[in-house]
């Protein structure tokens, strides 16, 4: 079981103290305290620059085409949201994940599923304000290799003259996940749950590594995301997608973890087949600038009472030297007799 001790108890101590200290006199106190979110398949994706003229958005942003679909029809809207008409360019590409989630495009190439996917219109002018229907043909030949296929449809603008001799072509992507018929293979592999072994206090970032070494996408996301348990604390992970071939880094923060802790977090990640792979990562929580401002503190206090108890007795020795030397004087001090006459 993890051991918390809360903020508020160790501070109070440390306050107490530092109370002490400054009634008993000037003393040095110290004290202190405290995901790149993973990528997830928006409804709607969006392209907004600092250039208030510019701003598109597509949706659905991704499409799922299922297995055993020869052909398959669907519809992808785009909506200018700019101050100004925006003259649009259809092309595809297929692309790849990178571990932060980050997609690239890639050239289509002899054997791309790129030549499957069909676009009507080609080309248009999108009016300010407005939204456009995009029709999508996809075409499946006879015995591809089984698996998925990731291809964006790009929605392209004419390049523009930027800082410099630069040329900006925006655009902007909905993506779609092409299932082929044939055997799917799920196979998920999860890494050591990373987090740091010793903190001294603030944010904790904890990090886990997936790959997906099987032939088609796996989705983390609610109500089947991923979440770690630290004691009786909820880490949620926020929703992401892991592509066939791929490896992602997923990150998740602890915002406020206790300032004293020996606790283990623990996360469960589904592989897909119905079964759970488990990582534990222990975390020790030292607060040391609150036990060095409550060392400091204590030292401090420790000096204040070592002088007072020197002051108490050098005063009383001092006593005792001032009341030696009066009884001196008194048995040095001359004796008169006085004598009666008759």
């Amino acid at each position: 079981m993890p051991t918390f001790i809360h903020a508020s108890i160790w501070r109070r101590y440390a306050h107490l103290a530092t109370a002490i200290l400054l009634a008993a006199g000037p003393v040095a106190a110290t004290r202190g305290l405290a995901a790149a979110p993973a990528y997830a398949a928006p409804e709607r994706a969006s392209a907004h620059e600092p250039d208030p003229q510019f701003s598109l958005t597509v949706y659905p942003s991704r499409v799922d085409v299922p297995p055993g679909a020869g052909r398959h029809a669907t519809v992808v809207h785009i909506k200018n949201g700019g101050n100004a008409a925006v003259p649009i360019q259809m092309s595809a590409a297929e692309f790849t994940q990178a571990p932060d989630g980050t997609l690239t495009f890639q050239p289509p190439g002899s054997w791309s599923a790129t030549s499957w996917v069909h676009t009507r219109p080609q080309h248009f002018t999108l009016p300010r304000g407005r939204t456009r229907k995009v029709h999508v043909q996809i075409t499946i030949p006879d015995r591809p290799e089984p698996g998925e296929r990731y291809v964006g449809l790009l929605f392209k603008t004419p390049a523009v003259p930027a800082a410099g001799n630069i040329l900006l072509q925006r655009s902007i992507a909905a993506k779609l996940f092409i299932s082929v018929p044939g055997t799917i293979s799920r196979h998920i592999e999860v890494g050591q749950l990373q987090a740091p072994s010793l903190s001294i206090g603030g944010a904790i970032s904890l990090s886990l590594p997936i790959h997906n070494r099987g032939n088609i996408h796996q989705d983390y996301v609610h109500p089947h995301g991923l979440s770690a348990r630290i004691g009786e604390q909820t880490l949620r992970f926020a929703d992401f997608t892991v592509l066939a071939g791929s490896t992602r880094l997923v990150t998740a923060e602890w915002p406020d973890p206790p300032l004293l802790c020996l606790c283990q977090a623990t996360i469960s990640v589904p592989d897909g087949t119905g079964k759970t792979i488990t990582r534990q990562v222990p975390i020790t929580i030292v607060p040391l600038r609150e036990t060095a401002g409550l060392l400091l503190a204590a030292a401090g206090l420790l000096l204040v009472l070592q002088a007072s108890r020197r002051r108490h007795r050098t005063a009383l020795a001092r006593a005792r030297q001032q009341g030696y030397h009066d009884a001196l004087n008194q048995d040095d001090a001359p004796r008169h007799d006085h004598h009666d006459s008759n």
